[in-house]
């Protein structure tokens, strides 16, 4: 059961004054570094689907399913943040997967351009493992991340000490989500932060619903969820030879891999500024693609196979 959460902290006179801290009492969004009218924050009209209650409510017909409304927008980051699915990117340590983020996360939060598609603007929720110095240096990777003021993150050591479990800290994001106006929730890293027991990273059960509790927040349609997660190392994927982007090379129980509608596998083959993507799921399923970083830039290297899985 999860920790009783503090309402109290929640009062109108604390949430007025929060708000007014970090300057969300002007509901226009605001922009960073891109013009003030066309980058206009919009509050998506059917974030939250309300139909007549029905004699057997909750459950709804498919008739009821059609009449829902579609997405007004499918992609936050087109290829690799889809709208209202939970996304998992998997890699070894230390292969760039929060750099990777900070790069998507800076055109979703300026609503600019990632790999030559526009990204939709909103806000991000970013929960990490990082210490505020960690974090420092890897944002300052990115040029003009720092100083971004779409983009809210929850340090480890000023993590309230009444979040003690999983469902504690889903608690927290659902609410602080609805106070930031945050559409995207980044984990980072799932390990470190779903507060696993002891041999629960090798357990189906437990990794399938650890991840599934997050499914409470897809109340919001407009939701995505980001999860990161560590690949086995190659000396010890005894399935994946001299790669690291089969489906099978996620670390621990292949739970991880089925909780997600949409799996980024990365690897860094040789060590240098090259990167290369394998896209499994619902959205995307066995394209690749290869990525290079020029001058803080990601760039896409031309013989990647990924606009001919496409056609």
């Amino acid at each position: 059961m999860a920790t009783p959460f503090p309402e109290s902290a929640y009062n109108p006179e604390v949430i007025k004054a929060a708000r007014e801290y970090i300057g969300l009492d002007n509901l226009e969004y605001p922009v960073t570094n891109h013009n003030h009218a066309e980058q206009a924050f919009r509050e998506y009209e059917h974030e939250r689907w309300e139909d007549k209650e029905e004699r057997w409510s909750p459950l709804i017909t498919l008739e009821q399913l059609q009449r829902r409304p579609d997405l007004e927008i499918e992609w936050y980051c087109p290829d690799f943040i889809p709208v209202g699915a939970k996304t998992i990117i998997s890699a070894e340590p230390k292969t760039g997967k929060t750099i990777l983020l900070f790069h998507i996360l800076k055109a979703v939060t300026e609503g600019g351009k990632f790999l030559g598609k526009n990204c939709p603007p909103t806000r991000v929720l970013y929960l990490s493992e990082l210490t505020e110095m960690e974090l420092r240096r890897q944002v300052e990777e990115v040029p003009g991340l720092m100083g971004n003021n779409n983009f809210y993150v929850l340090l480890p050591e000023e993590t309230p000490q009444y979040i003690k479990t999983w469902e504690d800290t889903i608690e927290f994001a659902d609410k602080m989500l609805a106070l930031t106006k945050s559409k995207i929730l980044v984990v980072d890293t799932f390990g470190s932060l779903a507060k696993l027991p002891p041999g629960g990273e090798n357990d189906s059960a437990t990794i399938q619903n650890t991840i599934n509790k997050l499914n409470v927040l897809f109340k919001n349609r407009y939701l995505a969820v980001v999860l990161t997660h560590h690949n086995r190392k190659k000396s010890d994927d005894k399935l994946s030879v001299g790669s690291n982007l089969s489906i099978s090379s996620a670390r621990g129980s292949s739970a991880f891999v089925g909780g997600g509608g949409h799996l980024i596998f990365m690897n860094n083959p040789d060590k240098s500024n090259k990167r290369q993507f394998s896209f499994y799921g619902r959205y995307l399923n066995g394209v690749e693609r290869s990525l290079y970083l020029d001058h803080g830039v990601y760039k896409e290297i031309p013989y990647s196979n990924f606009g001919a899985a496409l056609r």
